[in-house]
């Protein structure tokens, strides 16, 4: 390079936009404005996506919970299915005062959890239940749930 010689950046953009860019002169207040217009429209829409995703994921860990106290009351009933003839034909929840009377050792609700429980004679000749296991909750104002059912034979 000869003292005194420029380097010519190599033209990506056409004309009086990429002299503007090259040059030592720097950005007009125009072209700033609009740099911080644009960066705070894509800031907006990324924090808008993000406490979307965070309602989702709270909504989601809900209904795990809901999913997982559901499945653990299920898996206490299918473990003594000679009790389930005794209180079959009946709902069972700590809203209607009978939750003890299920004979299974876990409360009837737990972290704004509310269980209800539903076992009906499905076949008597086999001895075969239908078990619903529903658990509520709330979640932004409305009441979500999640329900399992199973059928559970005596042996």
């Amino acid at each position: 390079m000869i003292r005194g010689e420029r380097v010519r950046a190599r033209m990506i953009l056409p004309g009086p936009v990429w002299k503007r860019i090259t040059d030592s002169q720097g950005m007009t207040l125009v072209e700033l404005l609009v740099s911080v217009v644009m960066l705070g429209l894509v800031a907006t829409l990324v924090l808008g996506m993000l406490v979307n995703a965070i309602g989702w994921n709270r909504m989601a860990a809900g209904e795990t919970m809901a999913t997982a106290y559901a499945s653990e009351i299920m898996e206490e009933l299918k473990s003594s299915p000679g009790d389930l003839g005794l209180i079959s034909g009946k709902t069972y929840s700590t809203k209607l005062g009978n939750w003890s009377a299920l004979g299974v050792d876990i409360a009837g609700s737990r972290d704004g959890l509310e269980a209800k429980v539903s076992i009906k004679v499905e076949d008597e000749a086999l001895a075969l239940y239908n078990v619903v296991v529903e658990v509520e909750w709330d979640y932004r104002g409305k009441r979500r749930s999640v329900k399992l059912v199973t059928l559970v034979a005596e042996v």
